[in-house]
């Protein structure tokens, strides 16, 4: 029987989406982000590895069931499939310390009536609990269990490592840094004092230049070239070469060249291998070397 005449007989309508129309999942987006991370979260508060991540989903499946929501005027929705409010005195936590018993899958009387597991979430099917032994790798089904709900065996392997709350998400913020930017640095003007030095010649007396700033003289301007006169400016400008290189060209002393003889370099290259027999008759240098293949041929008999 297929899901559609499985829907059409319990009177459910199959509805979907246009094809091609992202847009119209959103529902079904949002509620698959809301499984993911509450999954990941009862995997990271148990310090559980990534391969129970089938046994967290289901586990946020089941609560997510039992949950009061507001589109359902905070009824949940296993109450509003079955009429009657779910019993919250089941729910464990997930990935704690339990100890399940045993004995119905012992296969000695000595053998140990229960053994430390790992609480991965509810059976499916059944009214009981999944426990899932390290040492075996196995996971019990047990209605009969005792949970340690404030020991989790994997968070021993990271002991060492402290959990992030609010303070500590706050110091991983990067603090703002504040960057100088340095002010361009103007002139300082220096009021001159009444008593001059000794080294330097007695000041002028003078009643308007004690409040003014001393001001010291500019260095002469350089001297501007004459664009006019050309002695000027060679006389100027000449700049001055310490030492002059003295070269075999300047006292015409040449290297002798070598002549490249086209007809010689080009005779071999320019020589076309013959395309017919005829042309190649026509070539001594193709005629003995058709004799000698001949008679190599006819000494050896082939």
């Amino acid at each position: 029987m297929g899901l559609r005449n499985l829907l059409a007989i319990n009177g459910i309508s199959h509805l979907t989406t246009p094809p091609h129309t992202p847009e119209h999942n959103g529902y079904s987006e949002r509620r698959h982000r809301h499984i993911v991370e509450t999954g990941l979260t009862l995997l990271s508060h148990a310090s559980l590895l990534l391969i129970f991540w089938s046994q967290a989903f289901a586990t946020t499946v089941y609560l997510i069931n039992r949950l009061p929501t507001k589109s359902l005027g905070l009824s949940s929705p296993y109450q509003s499939i079955f009429g009657t409010a779910p019993h919250y005195s089941k729910l464990k936590i997930f990935g704690c310390l339990c100890y399940p018993w045993l004995r119905p899958y012992s296969s000695h009387k000595l053998d140990p009536r229960s053994k430390p597991c790992i609480f991965l979430g509810y059976s499916s099917s059944q009214h009981a609990y999944l426990c899932f032994d390290p040492t075996s790798t196995k996971i019990f089904i047990s209605r009969h269990v005792k949970f340690v709900e404030t020991v989790f065996p994997h968070k021993s392997l990271h002991h060492q490592l402290p959990r992030p709350d609010s303070t500590t998400i706050d110091s991983w913020i990067p603090p703002i840094l504040h960057v100088s930017v340095p002010h361009p640095t103007l002139p300082v003007q220096h009021t001159p004092s009444t008593e001059c030095p000794q080294e330097l010649p007695p000041c002028a007396a003078s009643s308007s230049s004690s409040t003014s700033p001393a001001l010291q003289p500019l260095p002469p301007p350089l001297p501007t070239p004459q664009l006019n006169n050309p002695t000027s400016v060679n006389q100027t400008f000449q700049p001055t070469i310490p030492h002059r290189m003295t070269t075999r060209s300047q006292n015409n002393i040449h290297k002798p060249q070598r002549k490249l003889n086209l007809h010689t370099h080009f005779t071999s290259t320019s020589v076309t291998e013959p395309t017919t027999v005829t042309q190649a008759l026509k070539n001594p240098h193709w005629r003995k070397a058709m004799s000698e293949e001949y008679d190599a041929l006819v000494s050896n008999g082939t």
